[in-house]
């Protein structure tokens, strides 16, 4: 899962415990939650594809592992 955070969504504190807890059931679930800031995505989009493509490759390992 890939969550983009911006202080635009967060102005209130419950919106950030909101997206605290939905990261804990997804990881409870075992998803790789992985999340970028808009000034990371949009002054180093280079970082954000390297970091989800290393992402995806994880969950590829982990899958086949698995079986």
């Amino acid at each position: 899962m890939i969550e983009i955070d911006g202080r635009a969504f967060h102005t209130s504190p419950g919106a950030f415990e909101d997206d605290r807890e939905r990261q804990n059931l997804m990881i409870l679930e075992r998803w790789i939650v992985i999340r970028f800031t808009w000034k990371m995505l949009s002054k180093d989009p280079d970082y954000v594809v390297r970091t989800t493509l290393e992402a995806i490759e994880l969950a590829a390992e982990t899958i086949s592992w698995r079986r």
